[in-house]
């Protein structure tokens, strides 16, 4: 009697890869700022889908974009019905504009560049929290809302809540300020670092909840030169800067979670993303666009260069 030939198993399915789309409506407030002119919204919901379709060829798994209205949206109204002064971690959709936010923590993860003997770079993460590029101290600006706030309770808001480490530290650092955090806002909150402020006596609302994701990265951390885009890197020697989370500027494979058969294809597009959406808005302002007046200047950029003429060059000697 012969044995029936066994099933083999099915391959687990694949989590999927988030990304909320975030770069139209902050190239459009830089481009106000800087009475400047950027693409139409059709020229960015181009962009999104298109990176959306590389991803999911460079992970071979399912990618979903979150919109940036859906998360504003969701975000706004929970923000105007919060019962607490609304504290914002977050400028990408938040700015100093918003009328129901009562203050700001500007604050980031950081990682220290290092080169070794064979002029190879690594990153490596710095522990605790860093103020954004010009921002001042965390201290000083805890000091700042300890005045305005004195210790009424408060609301935070943020747009993802991932591992909820940074989180949870700005949580800790104004409770132990005399800041009482009694709620959380964010647009985009996975399981991991929900439990992790909720474990902090913090109520936690989510626009869009994730038990488990392949992983979450904003749209403007995978272009070069855009406003909010990519991590705050410290040199050698104390210097600061922001790396989008591309090669060669930063780490693709780690900081967006892209397997390594796929991080120098992921990179180049990008590259590709970023020189064209730059080109554009040269050409749409009959100017050059120097480094001195990108949102993001790229790591040893000369001021009168060309964002432009920069990325190219990068994009051929990569």
């Amino acid at each position: 009697m012969s044995t029936p030939a066994s099933t083999p198993e099915s391959a687990p399915e694949k989590l999927t890869y988030v990304v909320s789309a975030d770069v139209a409506g902050l190239m459009g407030r830089w481009a106000a700022q800087n009475g400047l002119v950027v693409p139409d919204d059709a020229y960015f919901a181009n962009m999104t889908h298109d990176l959306a379709v590389k991803l999911a060829e460079v992970t071979e798994g399912p990618v979903q974009i979150i919109t940036q209205k859906e998360m504003f949206d969701g975000m706004d109204k929970l923000v105007s019905e919060s019962p607490y002064p609304v504290v914002s971690l977050d400028r990408a959709y938040f700015d100093a504009d918003h009328p129901t936010i009562a203050g700001f923590v500007d604050v980031t993860r950081a990682v220290q560049e290092t080169t070794d003997e064979n002029g190879v770079k690594s990153f490596e993460s710095i522990e605790g929290l860093t103020p954004r590029p010009g921002a001042p101290s965390v201290e000083e600006q805890v000091a700042r809302l300890k005045e305005t706030l004195g210790s009424t309770p408060v609301t935070l808001v943020d747009d993802v809540v991932f591992s909820g480490e940074t989180p949870a530290m700005v949580v800790e650092a104004l409770e132990a300020a005399g800041i009482p955090v009694a709620r959380f806002i964010t647009g985009i909150g996975i399981k991991e670092g929900v439990e992790r402020l909720t474990a902090l006596g913090v109520e936690v609302v989510c626009v869009k909840a994730y038990d488990d994701v392949a992983d979450e990265v904003c749209e403007r951390d995978f272009l070069a030169g855009v406003p909010m885009s990519g991590r705050t890197v410290v040199g050698e020697d104390g210097t600061h800067w922001s790396a989008p989370y591309v090669e060669p500027y930063g780490n693709t494979k780690k900081w967006a979670s892209i397997p390594d058969a796929g991080a120098r294809a992921l990179s180049q597009f990008c590259l590709g993303q970023s020189f064209d959406l730059w080109r554009k808005v040269e050409e749409l302002n009959g100017q050059l666009i120097p480094s001195h007046m990108v949102p993001r200047p790229l790591k040893d950029a000369r001021s009168d260069q060309s964002i432009v003429d920069r990325i190219w060059h990068d994009y051929f000697n990569y």
